[in-house]
């Protein structure tokens, strides 16, 4: 808040990663055994509040209309698996397969909320897929400054889909990295896991380092490909690859040639040092 106070005048970028809801989970003195429903749910609320400070904020100091607000998680929700209650289950992925630490859309598919009084019409919901990687074209786009080419980008520009004027959302395709293993993209209704053939090479991840046995079973073999109905099955639960070969093919060749730009253009290999 003091910098968005000290930065009011003239326009500004504001990251801020909240470090919970994360295991182990923790609240503040203020909030921890506020929610009935457990530790998870008072890290939420705590999360609920500041946001809302920072919101109050925007619309104290009358700038509100002129700053765009994303609020996005970085996965899905994190099983349990101890009984102390620091490390019990982080939230619910409903009907969706998965979740943190695969790419099933229980561990990627996360709300995003875009909020821009005056530009985005409050209330509009879109199924089309986005990401954090289309952050930083986006905001290059609303400043109208090209986006930087010294690096290798694979998120675009959704200014028209925040908008509602994007006339064709289905001709993007969305790739499901796990590392550097490309494991499966979607387009449209359609989401094909690819087939896998032999492992990439081993991250210098510290996650990896200190866990390799977590390794293989994140970048999995797969060796026939599977095909998923998002719009009739979302929960990933019936392959129908060979009812339509005709997709399983299109998505092929759609992800194999994605994946062979971004290998070919990329400067240098990056591995983050944090948990997928």
């Amino acid at each position: 808040i003091e910098f968005i106070k000290a930065n009011r005048e003239q326009p500004f970028f504001l990251y801020f990663p909240h470090t919970f809801p994360h295991k182990p989970f923790y609240a503040s003195e203020r909030f921890e055994g506020r929610s009935p429903h457990g530790l998870y749910a008072d890290t939420v609320e705590e999360v609920d509040w500041s946001v809302g400070q920072i919101l109050e904020s925007l619309r104290d100091l009358g700038i509100e209309d002129k700053t765009m607000v994303v609020f996005a998680s970085d996965n899905g929700p994190a099983r349990g698996g101890r009984s102390d209650p620091r490390y019990g289950s982080g939230g619910s992925a409903g009907p969706l397969r998965g979740g943190k630490g695969n790419t099933f859309e229980g561990g990627m598919r996360v709300p995003g909320i875009f909020r821009w009084p005056g530009r985005i019409q409050p209330g509009t919901v879109t199924s089309q897929p986005a990401s954090i990687l289309d952050i930083l074209p986006t905001l290059a786009d609303l400043a109208g400054v090209p986006a930087p080419s010294d690096q290798v980008l694979d998120g675009r520009s959704i200014i028209e889909l925040l908008d509602g004027t994007e006339n064709s959302p289905d001709d993007h395709p969305f790739c499901y990295y796990f590392g550097v293993q490309l494991q499966a993209v979607r387009l449209g209704r359609w989401k094909l896991f690819l087939r896998q053939t032999e492992l990439p090479p081993f991250s210098s991840s510290l996650w990896y380092m200190h866990n390799p046995e977590l390794f293989e079973r994140h970048h999995r073999l797969a060796p026939e490909p599977v095909l998923y109905d998002l719009q009739t099955d979302i929960g990933e639960t019936t392959d129908v690859s060979d009812a339509r070969p005709d997709v399983v093919a299109r998505l092929s060749r759609l992800a194999r040639d994605f994946d062979a730009r971004m290998q070919r253009e990329k400067r240098q290999p990056v591995y983050l040092a944090v948990e997928p």
